[in-house]
């Protein structure tokens, strides 16, 4: 061990820099002695020994310094190649010919039911009678596929209100072209 000069710590033989201030220790005599003891004389280091092994121990028994003994599981010798996976079998279902059926959220009507409003708002002004029957239809398709909203019946009655108000135009606009 090294001593370094400047913070007085121990470092390893073969250090370079002290590992706790960082100096310079390659120019440091090493030493040849330890605690008077040439270094050639010291005894090596003893290592610790792992622990006996430990001894089966019944239950019941008082704890006697010594972990109980668990059997193993016995070993295959390894052939050479890597034991295949088992895939799970889930049962199946004969097919009879026919689909699983599934709700049908996206036809449930509203999509109609908007359309039959929005056509009727355009119809108040622009192509009533067109718009006006497109609102009627779509209200209708949107109440037999079981829409319950109010959309669908504002539709209709917005088609029936175009439909009106366009035949009036016309009464009134072209009317006079028949009695001539």
């Amino acid at each position: 061990m090294i001593i370094c000069n400047r913070c007085n710590q121990q470092n390893e033989d073969d250090a370079l820099f002290c590992s706790y201030c960082g100096e310079n220790i390659s120019a440091q005599p090493r030493p040849t002695t330890l605690n008077g003891v040439p270094l050639e004389q010291q005894a090596a280091p003893v290592t610790p020994q792992p622990p006996s092994p430990p001894v089966n121990q019944s239950p019941g028994q008082p704890y006697n310094g010594q972990y109980p003994q668990y059997p193993q599981q016995p070993q295959q010798p390894y052939n050479g190649q890597y034991p295949q996976y088992q895939y799970p079998q889930y049962p199946q279902q004969p097919y009879n010919g026919q689909y699983p059926q599934y709700p049908n959220y996206a036809n449930n009507g509203d999509g109609a039911a908007t359309g039959s409003l929005v056509c009727g708002i355009i119809g108040l002004f622009v192509a009533g009678l067109i718009m006006g029957i497109i609102a009627i239809v779509q209200g209708n398709k949107a109440k037999k596929l079981g829409y319950t909203g109010g959309k669908a019946t504002a539709g209709i009655v917005l088609g029936i209100i175009d439909i009106a108000c366009m035949v009036l135009f016309m009464i009134i606009n072209f009317g006079g072209f028949l009695y001539f």
